[in-house]
């Protein structure tokens, strides 16, 4: 053994000049740019050529999941799982209104430690700084128009407060954000609520709330073409919405000449519009309120669509592949990676689970007039392609009550379904109480 101030024999010497050759001849880390888009209240089947044709048009030159699940169907709890790769039941965050743990790490704060550039343009209330979705952004952008708004919808008067932006300023500042954003490393998160109720103010032209359509369902008047309307007005916001998008797009698009971009599109949760015998969502985990798209495009993926199911939890890991990062201490999968699998323990299918995120606020109003309490969760799971739900006590295909599952699946679900209500009640979550926030959360529909 040489002594400690021995020179190195000549072969040691070389060795090490090749090794320190080798890291200064290492080739730098590209310049990169990941963009999350994430859509407030857009149903898997909105993203289609005639609705939405700038966006699926760019959807097409991608990855995309034709089976893709909200962790939830509400706000804070699905994006909560998109930053952490944690389940609303593991990171607390079980229903609007909890602010998420610090102890939780986010896919922002990993890409910050790296040496990303890290910022967020969010369009709504729900996603406010006090919820603490913003760990890990330099920069967290969140103007909400807060005024006062009237309208008609089917002959009545509706009033309500509105603490949100339309996409047109949402994107301008979006495009800001990219101009002062330095460095060659960049993380930007952009959150758009167009069609998100009130149904038709995007588009600029008659408006539609829930909270008419619950009138009308508690008085036994709801019809059909109630809803038929309100669904017209929501297809009217997510043209309006797409329309604005163009700039952006077009921005992403020529900047990729010069930075490596990739970029991934989500929603939060979906919408019902009768369909199962509810509206608007937060109460059930039907295919309606957690069925969304999810699509990646990215140089590092060739257009193809796949058919495993994925879901929100999945999100971090695979942000994190697109930049090439370590996504050690981030659950769920790389979905860059082919699936692996069948059945309930699978990765095809176990990372595709869920709930609701509205429940304790106020009863769930059916389109028949009937009030159900939301007292608990409702958990999901996908099984060979079906949406199961339910707790502890039973297990129900698509969330139709009447249609109960009795087969060999209803037991390990209902047994999986205890085991995250008891991780759920586990948690030491918070809800933000003040009136401040029990007033704006309101306006946006979330309590009565």
């Amino acid at each position: 053994m040489n002594a400690p101030n021995q020179p190195r024999p000549p072969l040691a010497r070389a060795v090490a000049v090749c090794v320190l050759a080798l890291a200064a001849c290492a080739p730098a880390p590209p310049d990169q740019r990941i963009v999350l888009i994430t859509f407030d209240t857009l149903r898997a089947d909105g993203l289609t050529p005639r609705r939405m044709p700038h966006t699926h048009a760019l959807a097409e030159r991608g990855l995309r999941f034709e089976r893709f699940y909200a962790a939830s169907s509400a706000t804070q709890p699905t994006h909560a799982t998109l930053f952490t790769g944690r389940h609303p039941w593991q990171h607390g965050v079980a229903r609007n209104g909890i602010p998420l743990s610090a102890e939780h790490e986010t896919v922002a704060e990993r890409f910050r430690s790296v040496g990303f550039q890290t910022a967020a343009v969010v369009a709504s209330f729900a996603l406010d700084r006090r919820f603490a979705l913003d760990q890990g952004f330099e920069d967290y952008d969140q103007e909400f128009e807060h005024r006062l708004v009237r309208g008609q919808w089917v002959g009545a008067d509706v009033e309500g407060q509105r603490f949100y932006g339309l996409a047109d300023a949402v994107v301008a500042r979006a495009l800001e954000r990219l101009d002062t954003l330095g460095g060659t490393r960049q993380f930007l998160w952009l959150h758009l609520f167009d069609p998100h109720e009130p149904y038709g103010d995007a588009a600029g032209g008659d408006l539609a709330y829930p909270a008419k359509i619950r009138a009308l369902a508690s008085a036994g008047e709801l019809t059909g073409s109630h809803l038929q309307y309100a669904r017209r007005l929501y297809h009217d916001d997510l043209r309006a919405l797409d329309a604005s998008l163009v700039p952006l797009y077009e921005r992403l698009d020529s900047d990729a000449q010069t930075i490596e971009t990739h970029i991934v599109l989500t929603s939060d949760h979906g919408e019902s519009f009768g369909e199962d015998g509810s509206f608007t969502h937060g109460y059930r985990v039907s295919p309606e309120q957690v069925h969304v798209p999810f699509v990646v495009v990215s140089p590092k993926v060739s257009p193809e669509l796949r058919r495993d199911a994925a879901g929100s939890r999945d999100a971090p890991r695979t942000l994190l592949a697109l930049a090439g990062l370590d996504a050690n201490g981030f659950p769920g999968r790389n979905l860059l990676e082919p699936p692996a699998g069948s059945g309930l323990d699978s990765d095809t299918n176990a990372e595709a689970h869920g709930m609701t995120g509205q429940f304790g606020t106020t009863p769930e109003m059916r389109t028949d007039g009937r009030e159900i309490e939301a007292s608990a969760p409702r958990f999901f799971s996908i099984v060979n392609g079906t949406l199961l739900t339910g707790d502890a006590r039973h297990v129900c295909e698509d969330d139709r009550e009447e249609r109960l599952v009795v087969d060999e699946r209803a037991e390990p679900l209902r047994a999986r379904f205890a085991e995250f209500d008891r991780e759920r009640r586990s948690q030491a979550a918070t809800l933000l109480d003040d009136s401040a926030t029990e007033d704006a959360m309101k306006a946006l529909g979330y309590f009565e």
